[in-house]
């Protein structure tokens, strides 16, 4: 591995110093000051969190700031960290959602079946109506008659 990058900074080197489409010639140190610039601005630009609607994904090096998620505008019933989003404080009443905690207070992640990744996010349901989980009810008790049913009733 460090040979690798030994060898990848070598040539990086020796192309920059040959191409000098001007005809002006290069000092070796310039040439690695220049090089050292661009990886530190990579670098901040990557691993820096991202503020308020500014582009993420789902990876420790491009994380929103604080208490921000990462908001994706995806229906796929799979979770890819590499999507694109945006920094948000909270997901709204309607918009696709994967836990509780993603939802503005006091809307919930409302899933049709235990097993789906993707929700909405709504108010807690009154009694009577399907939910897959207790935190799904106003009355926070999603009564199903055999612990392996998928789905419940509120009470």
């Amino acid at each position: 591995m460090k040979t690798n990058f030994y060898l990848i900074i070598t040539i990086w080197l020796v192309v920059n110093i040959a191409d000098n489409a001007a005809g002006q010639q290069r000092r070796v140190s310039d040439v690695w000051r220049g090089f050292t610039q661009n990886v530190r601005t990579i670098v901040q630009r990557t691993v820096s969190c991202k503020e308020m609607f500014e582009e993420c994904r789902g990876v420790p090096w491009q994380r929103c700031c604080g208490d921000m998620i990462c908001y994706r505008e995806t229906e796929l019933e799979i979770y890819d960290p590499f999507d694109k989003g945006y920094c948000v404080e909270c997901i709204d009443h309607g918009q696709i959602c994967q836990r509780d905690g993603q939802c503005c207070s006091p809307l919930t992640c409302i899933k049709e079946k235990r097993y789906h990744v993707n929700g909405l996010c709504q108010p807690k349901l009154p009694s009577g109506e399907s939910c897959v989980e207790n935190d799904d009810c106003s009355s926070n008790n999603c009564m199903k008659k055999f612990f392996l049913n998928l789905a419940g009733s509120c009470q």
